[in-house]
């Protein structure tokens, strides 16, 4: 006996031509048994498992696996998981123990035991014992006069939790395991029609009505009591074939009757493997046992299927190459006087992992240059294909390929590729020009294929052109593309003049399309209608969709002229979204092209009270994208909101508007392209103290009034307003340690995320003696002794501690009057350097 043991990884593990001791340890392996009596452990993983020939034992271990019996009588185990598994030929016994399984007998007499789980089991041909045993199973006896084994504890409480038998035939029987006593068997005949229906079987010891088994679609005298059996042991043909059909023929011959009942076909089911066909006869049979032929009525849709011994009725059946799953077809038996019924036979064809194929190539190498080398392969099955590099070139070294084309880590023998396209970079030795070699498998991470030699002829190879990509139009260089999202997806190319060009005529290995900035995560879609050999993937915490396959240049242009975005979120955060398109022939990325998203509407939040504002027309046009953007008008402007300024807009004043109140807004660019943007106003309630006030995604005008509040602007270009100096902190003489101690106290406003060139602070008439830019002290103070403030000048800034604060004085010398207060605090805010206009609104 040979002792055969895998590693953790994924094995392919074959026996010898005696009894073997198979153990396929931990991932997803296949294990053949060959000839002999054979003793084949999966362990965990996904595996596939066949004895073959010989009276084999399969134990298929943890994970869902597929075990495959072969000639002989087999013993399998489908243990932990969902499994499937196939006597095939001989008297086998198998269980499919823990799990949802799904088992098939085969030919000859066999014993399937489910276990838990909710089970499929069909006999298949032979006379068989089927226990789906506990769980929902689903029971099929084939061909052949079986037993289906009914459970203690087996069923439940509702028809729901019972067996489904759904080919009780005449000839089979209905077992008892032990436990259960035919006197507390109740069956019930529930009609469907035509005399045909449901026979429910429930046990009822200790009251329970327990439903064991629902016997579908049979007549209403085919189950009686006895029907029933305690003998689990398969029945014993007693070879009387036809039962008494002949047994009186030529009684009463002179009459020249002829019996008018037609002949029985029934239905059968087959199992087998992808790319296997199978050859078995037809189930039908005939009260006269006259001499039947066979038609086939519907023809298979996935496979084909071919007569072969008409007198016998065997037939054929061969599978779609590498198709996997149902397919059935229909067939009419003939006594020569009258048609049978319509029998159905289905075919269950199960996936057999195909062997990937690494392509043999050759390619031309530059004998200076390094160049990089493209490895491919194929798979039936369509698995994504890694590449393992087994033997080296001798006069020259290869390299991994980095998303930018560069060399990567140096490659050595059983070296796994980490470019996703398969590429390597081969550096020839200096003077080198001897063709040279080396050898790689594909691998579907089930199964390693053959070795391929990639054979390379070194000679002088021109410098590859990059290739190019621009989004709007017939030329490749570059050119970019503006989108506006109001939802839904919106196209973010021109979907006509979107172009793709490489100057070598090189086909297109990728694309890569990036929001560079996302601002809402995985709400934030990309996405491509698929054409070609072309294939896609999103991943949405980077925000990167990847397109891969080699295709032609206008082919890839095809697919990228369909690129949308597309935003889910309830509310998307406002900003432009920057898109980045590259192209790669497999050799060099093109340089970026750029698409910039925009989020052209607004949301104006106001806090209540606060007196009429004007809002610069550039802080609403900011978010519309485009070159030389004007307001041009409004339309349904609400109470309180008025236009200052001609054609175009400079300003919108806000007065108190409405809670909820709406416009719309044009622009119009230098170009003459226009646009609409639509405008929400909500109204931000404040208590008088301690408030925490937010603005939202556009310009908003936010106070805080009396009291020491936590402001937050949130995006867009806000307006911090304060109407008198009583809205800061309390007084004092603002010398330099005195501005530290009130710093100290937290007694002030703390406007948390103020950005300088957007935002302002709103300066009101109210607040005494300032009035325009002349009464603030430009520079920002960082140290300072004595009086710093001259002239007009009220308002100065001062930076410690990783933030800046805004200190207004009432009589112009903040070291004595005790009149000194700080209105805000805003928070991380250094660097300012100097005050700048733009930096403050002054409101009438």
């Amino acid at each position: 006996m040979a002792d055969i043991t895998g590693t953790p990884g994924v094995d392919s593990l074959f026996g010898s031509l005696s009894a073997d001791a198979i153990v396929a340890l931990a991932g997803d392996d296949v294990a053949f048994g060959s000839d002999g009596e054979d003793i084949i452990f999966g362990n965990s993983g996904n595996d596939a498992l066949a004895g073959n020939q010989g009276n084999d034992t399969i134990n298929s271990g943890r994970d869902n696996d597929v075990i495959l019996g072969g000639q002989g009588d087999d013993l399998g185990s489908g243990d932990d998981g969902s499994d499937w598994i196939f006597g095939n030929l001989g008297s086998d016994t198998l269980f499919g123990n823990l799990g949802d399984d799904s088992i098939f007998g085969g030919q000859q007499d066999d014993v399937i035991f489910g276990g838990q789980g909710n089970d499929v089991i069909s006999g298949d041909f032979g006379n068989d014992v089927i226990s789906g045993d506990k769980g929902t199973d689903s029971l099929s006896g084939g061909a052949g006069q079986d037993i289906f084994v009914l459970t203690k504890g087996g069923g439940g409480a509702t028809p729901a939790d019972a067996d489904l038998i759904l080919d009780f035939r005449e000839g089979d029987r209905l077992g008892l395991a032990p436990g259960l006593n035919l006197a507390e068997i109740n069956i019930q005949f529930v009609a469907t029609g035509n005399g045909i229906g449901d026979v429910i079987i429930r046990d009822l010891s200790e009251n329970t009505g327990s439903y064991l088994a629902i016997v579908k679609n049979v007549a209403q005298t085919l189950i009686t009591r006895d029907t029933f059996t305690t003998d689990l042991t398969p029945i014993v043909d007693d070879g009387s074939g036809g039962g008494d059909g002949g047994g009186d023929g030529g009684g009463d011959g002179g009459s020249g009757a002829i019996d008018p009942t037609p002949p029985l076909a029934r239905r059968i089911v087959l199992n087998i493997g992808e790319d296997t066909p199978i050859s078995t006869q037809f189930d039908a049979s005939d009260a006269n046992n006259d001499p039947l032929t066979f038609t086939i009525v519907n023809p298979p849709t996935n496979g084909s299927v071919n007569l072969i011994g008409l007198p016998n009725g065997f037939f054929s059946y061969s599978p779609g190459r590498n198709f996997s799953g149902s397919d059935s077809f229909t067939y009419q038996a003939n006594d020569g006087t009258a048609l049978s019924n319509v029998a159905t036979v289905t075919i269950n064809i199960f996936a057999i992992e195909d062997v990937p194929v690494a392509d043999t190539k050759t390619v031309a190498v530059d004998t200076i240059n390094s160049s990089p080398i493209t490895l491919t392969g194929s798979d039936g099955d369509g698995d994504p294909l890694s590449f393992k590099v087994t033997s080296l070139p001798e006069n020259g070294t290869l390299f991994q390929a980095t998303p930018e084309m560069t060399r990567g880590a140096e490659i050595t023998a059983n070296t796994v590729i980490t470019n996703p396209e398969g590429i390597v970079i081969f550096v020839p030795e200096p003077g080198a020009t001897a063709p040279s070699s080396f050898n790689y498998v594909a691998n579907d991470g089930k199964a390693e294929s053959a070795e391929a030699i990639v054979t390379l002829n070194l000679g002088n190879v021109a410098a590859n052109s990059a290739p190019g990509i621009d989004l709007n139009g017939n030329t490749v260089d570059g050119l970019d593309f503006t989108a506006r999202f109001r939802g839904p997806e919106v196209a973010i190319v021109d979907p006509v003049n979107l172009n793709v060009g490489d100057a070598d005529n090189d086909e297109i290995a990728s694309a890569t399309v990036t929001i560079t900035n996302l601002k809402d995560g995985v709400s934030e879609i990309l996405d491509v209608t698929i054409a070609h050999d072309i294939s896609k993937s999103y991943n949405s915490a980077t925000g990167t969709l990847t397109l891969s396959g080699f295709a032609t240049v206008s082919e890839y242009a095809e697919v990228l002229r369909t690129v949308t975005y597309n935003n889910t979120a309830l509310t998307p955060t406002p900003g432009a979204r920057t898109i980045t398109f590259t192209v790669n022939d497999g050799k060099e990325n093109s340089v970026p092209a750029v698409s910039t998203v925009y989020y052209p509407d607004d949301t104006v939040r106001i806090t209540t009270g606060t007196r009429a504002t004007s809002i610069p027309a550039s802080a609403f046009l900011v978010n519309d994208g485009g070159v030389g953007l004007s307001m041009t008008g409004t339309n349904m402007l609400p109470g309180g909101v008025t236009e200052i300024g001609g054609v175009p807009i400079s300003e919108l004043n806000f007065n108190n508007p409405a809670d909820g109140s709406t416009f719309t807004y044009t622009f119009a660019e230098s170009s003459g392209n226009t646009g609409t943007a639509k405008v929400t106003i909500l109204r931000v309630d404040r208590t008088g103290g301690g408030d925490i006030i937010s603005g939202g995604s556009g310009p908003d005008l936010l106070r805080g009034e009396e009291g020491f509040d936590t402001i937050t602007g949130g995006a867009g270009a806000d307006v911090f307003i304060y109407e008198d100096e009583d809205e800061g902190s309390g007084t004092f003489d603002a010398t330099q340690d005195n501005l530290l101690a009130q710093i100290s106290t937290n007694q002030y406003d703390i406007i948390l995320d103020f950005a300088k060139g957007i935002d302002k602070i709103g300066i009101t008439r109210g607040v005494r003696a300032v009035n325009d830019f002349a009464d603030i002290l430009p520079v920002v103070q960082t140290t300072f002794a004595g009086n710093i403030l001259t002239g007009s000048q009220r308002i100065f800034a001062y930076e410690t501690g990783g933030s800046t604060y805004i200190v207004y004085d009432e009589d112009g010398n903040n070291i004595a009057g005790n009149n000194s207060r700080i209105f805000a605090k805003l928070e991380g805010v250094t660097g300012l350097g100097t005050l700048s206009i733009n930096d403050f609104s002054f409101i009438p």
